[in-house]
């Protein structure tokens, strides 16, 4: 399996009413201590794509900051070649050089979004659409 199908066993679990289950997963994964953390006070888009990633038997980055997925796997040098499980790393006009967002690429749509699977997507677990604009880069895991 890869980290796209880890990911979708979470759909649906909010950071607030499911935070037991988002911190029993997060810790699971966690390398000492590197992504256990409380996703209801720490943004958690990287934790879970680490967690989701070391499920599928890949090493993740074990940080909990987005950009630290600009280098991981390989780059998917056109955009127009990304598959679904491939990583999207965003970064929005409001966010700090260091910040951004990480998610499982889905597809990409006719109105200029990309359909994405990743946690911390307002507060969840779920799929959400965001302007291709702001992409940075997608990664391809590399085969476990």
């Amino acid at each position: 399996m890869k980290g796209i199908d880890y990911m979708r066993q979470h759909l649906g679990q909010q950071q607030d009413r499911d935070r037991d289950a988002l911190i029993a997963w997060l810790r699971s994964e966690s390398r000492n201590g590197d992504i256990s953390i409380d996703p209801s006070i720490t943004s958690w888009c990287a934790g879970a794509m680490n967690a989701a990633e070391r499920q599928a038997g890949n090493d993740g980055t074990g940080l909990l900051n987005a950009q630290s997925f600009k280098t991981y796997g390989t780059q998917v040098t056109n955009f127009k070649d990304a598959e679904e499980g491939d990583i999207v790393i965003f970064h929005f006009p409001f966010d700090n050089d260091w910040q951004g967002h990480v998610t499982y690429f889905e597809r990409f749509n006719d109105d200029n979004t990309v359909t994405c699977l990743g946690g911390n997507q307002n507060h969840s677990v779920n799929e959400s659409n965001y302007v291709s604009d702001y992409i940075v880069a997608i990664r391809r895991p590399s085969e476990s």
